[in-house]
């Protein structure tokens, strides 16, 4: 049997979904450690909270949700959305970091090249890829004929010399 419980629906759900989301932003864009810390603590022990929140201030006396945290979780508890999210949502380049993170081997560094590079989805990346590979082979081509161009002249140059050679 395995160990691993399954995951619980939270009476939170929306405030943990938006830090979680806040926390993956500042690791994979901002690279801010600290807050990303911060952000996963808080939504951890508000998808534990036995009860629904009502308030920022409820929240604030949660252990790991401080000031501005509360004050994240007011607004979103008011309009049902936050502004720094709508904000990081419409930036492409954190969207496009934040995406390529999700792939397995592609960290916040090498998904900042990428973007920088002007690959900002798989697909692209895809395109850029066949493009590589494509360039290689003709390289390769190039480098055989000139090895074959080189022995056929070798060849000749030692015929030319002597001609009893094979």
């Amino acid at each position: 049997m395995s160990k691993r419980k399954a995951p619980q629906e939270s009476l939170n759900e929306g405030i943990t979904d938006f830090l979680v989301e806040l926390a993956n932003y500042e690791r994979n864009v901002n690279r801010a450690i600290h807050k990303y810390n911060a952000y996963r603590k808080a939504a951890s022990v508000i998808a534990k909270y036995p009860t629904k929140i009502k308030s920022g201030t409820e929240a604030k006396k949660l252990d790991g949700v401080g000031a501005k945290i509360a004050e994240k979780i007011d607004e979103f508890l008011a309009t049902g959305k936050l502004r720094k999210l709508e904000k990081i949502r419409q930036d492409d380049t954190g969207s496009s970091i934040n995406f390529l993170t999700r792939v397995s081997g592609i960290g916040p560094a090498a998904a900042r090249k990428l973007v920088e590079e002007g690959i900002k989805t798989l697909d692209d990346k895809k395109t850029h890829l066949d493009e590589e590979v494509d360039e290689t082979l003709y390289r390769q081509r190039i480098d055989q004929r000139r090895s074959f161009d080189h022995l056929r002249y070798g060849h000749l140059m030692n015929f030319a010399m002597d001609p009893q050679f094979p």
